[in-house]
């Protein structure tokens, strides 16, 4: 199957009220395993890569990888960048393979963020790539909360929606990425007003450690595409160590590691498709 595209996926869960999950591959086990994950739950799906794992385990080889599993497969799958900071960094993913790109500008002013992101979305669009930018600043790793301060204005929302042409807006409502202190609350009125507001899917960062029926109600209000890294990394972490207490210590095949891992990340991948409802729309 070709590979799929925001423009193509996210408009099809828009318009179905679902989302489609975006699950960080950092080597060949975590991206084949996402996709034959999606192919068992007959959901679409994106494979996100991230700057740091990328280098780490070869930025050409992994793209390759995760387009080679991606054009394999019986569903749709993405190839997407995250949270490229400079348009060089959206260059060399599209010319690796992506067929999505997330430019942040988030750090920036509105109209230097407008002026950025249009120039990545020009970029993008010669490629047929889909592109997606974001308005507001998380919270991030280090555990603090966010700063409803820097939530996302929604008349900001509407002005960059229309002055950039993105496929997908990410938006900050009391969403962080990485795990939570507390339970995150979201601010789902400000969600509804934004989706009134903007004609793009939405899309939610810092989907990991938000609880089920707050994931849910999100998408019924308009997210369309919920960001999982960190809960995907633990659940294959987990998996991983219990299978280096559980192996015998003369065990030489290193591969013999892996099963549990993935089993674990599998199940989380699973869980999250279900509360998302994606599976069955593949």
């Amino acid at each position: 199957m070709p590979l799929a595209t925001f423009k193509e996926i996210l408009n099809d869960a828009k318009k179905g009220k679902y989302a489609v999950g975006s699950f960080n591959a950092w080597d060949i086990y975590s991206a084949k395993n996402i996709v034959s994950t999606a192919e068992s739950m007959h959901s679409p799906v994106i494979i996100s890569l991230w700057q740091p794992e990328l280098d780490f385990a070869g930025e050409k080889e992994l793209y390759e990888l995760c387009v080679s599993f991606g054009r394999s497969s019986s569903v749709p799958v993405a190839i997407f960048i995250d949270h490229a900071k400079e348009l060089k960094d959206a260059e060399r993913a599209i010319r690796f393979g992506a067929t999505s790109i997330m430019i942040d500008g988030s750090h920036l002013p509105l109209k230097e963020n407008i002026t950025f992101t249009s120039l990545a979305a020009e970029i993008a669009h010669k490629s047929r790539v889909s592109i997606e930018g974001e308005i507001g600043v998380l919270g991030e790793e280090d555990g603090s909360e966010p700063d409803e301060a820097y939530y996302t204005d929604v008349k900001e929302a509407e002005i960059f929606v229309r002055g950039t042409g993105v496929d997908a807006l990410a938006v900050a409502i009391g969403n962080a990425h990485g795990f939570y202190n507390k339970e995150p609350k979201l601010d789902f009125d400000r969600l509804a007003v934004i989706s009134s507001c903007v004609d793009v899917p939405l899309v939610l960062h810092g989907g990991s450690g938000i609880p089920s029926k707050d994931l849910r109600r999100a998408i019924e209000i308009g997210i369309t595409k919920v960001n999982i890294g960190a809960e995907a990394r633990s659940a294959f972490m987990t998996g991983l160590r219990k299978s280096l207490l559980e192996l015998d210590e003369s065990e030489k095949f290193p591969h013999k590691i892996f099963p549990r891992a993935l089993e674990f990340h599998a199940g989380l991948i699973r869980e999250k498709m279900a509360v998302f409802l994606s599976n069955g729309k593949g």
